[in-house]
């Protein structure tokens, strides 16, 4: 709970509130979450525009884009590396994506004047889903510690989250989708037996007695439309 950013404790709060029928309050969270949310949104949006206006192209950050050569060499013992960048550019993003999916569902479920929000922050969960690397590679090659795993696992699964809700709202209102499936790089998350184990030793022995293989949305999606079996 320490690791967790005021809106998401917040939003995940809220939530709790609807599931218990405390609808008043459940509104009260959602909108204290929003209002935070909202202001990062407009800081991360206004830094940049004062680089610019500064004369200063030094100002503007790289984004999450930088972490194209996200793959690890093959055979070779992650070095942290990577988290080091990873957790640097966007841990606090992704903790805002996950936000996001959470209003928005508690929206698209509320009272009709807050459907209205939900398709309003429709774009800034594409944008910002885009932003953590929907359409860079992110297969795991080579080894890596549990602890960098769960990081990667956690984003993946964040990105194909937020990919299938906004898809099911495109359908649900008639609106057209704001992430298509051709913008999908990444790979498929990988099964729940891994991700459920509580120690290093258990999920280090699950992925040895069961193997590990990366499947890419891809492939998987055209074997799929081709009718071919996809089963692992």
């Amino acid at each position: 709970m320490d690791t967790l950013a005021p809106e998401l404790l917040l939003a995940m709060t809220g939530i709790g509130a609807f599931f218990r029928m405390e609808k008043k309050k459940g509104y009260e969270l959602y909108l204290a979450s929003k209002k935070i949310v909202t202001h990062h949104l407009e800081q991360r949006s206004r830094m940049p525009i004062v680089g610019l206006a500064m004369g200063s192209a030094s100002r503007l950050q790289p984004g999450i884009h930088a972490l194209n050569s996200i793959n690890i060499e093959h055979g070779t013992e992650n070095d942290g590396s990577f988290f080091a960048l990873d957790k640097c550019l966007s841990s606090r993003t992704l903790q805002i994506l996950q936000t996001l999916i959470i209003l928005m569902a508690m929206a698209t479920w509320a009272d009709v004047p807050a459907v209205h929000d939900a398709l309003a922050m429709g774009s800034q969960l594409a944008m910002l889903t885009r932003e953590l690397g929907l359409s860079q590679p992110d297969e795991i090659i080579g080894r890596c510690s549990w602890v960098d795993w769960i990081h990667r696992e956690q984003r993946r699964r964040t990105l194909f989250v937020s990919y299938i809700f906004l898809n099911l709202t495109s359908i649900t209102f008639d609106v057209p989708p704001l992430l298509v499936n051709n913008e999908i790089r990444l790979s498929l998350p990988h099964c729940n037996t891994e991700w459920v184990k509580l120690s290093a030793a258990e999920w280090q022995h699950t992925r040895e007695t069961c193997g590990h293989t990366e499947r890419h949305f891809q492939s998987i999606l055209s074997e799929t439309m081709a009718g071919r079996d996809v089963s692992p």
